[in-house]
């Protein structure tokens, strides 16, 4: 947890799937806004809580703990 250079390489593949996931979001809501099944309601839905939980995973890279 001490090294600067796997932190950073963890948060750049947090950064990288981060991203994934928000261009999964955005299509999956311009899908519900189409359509709006169910199955694009849990696309959205499941690709929100999966950014936050990127985020969430990612923070302790960024304040060094």
């Amino acid at each position: 947890a001490d090294n600067f250079g796997w932190r950073m390489g963890g948060l750049a593949f947090s950064v990288v799937c981060l991203i994934a996931s928000l261009v999964l979001l955005v299509i999956a809501v311009r899908r519900v806004r189409a359509t709006s099944t169910l199955a694009d309601q849990l696309a959205a839905l499941g690709a929100g809580t999966a950014a936050i939980a990127i985020v969430w995973q990612a923070l302790p890279n960024l304040i060094g703990y």
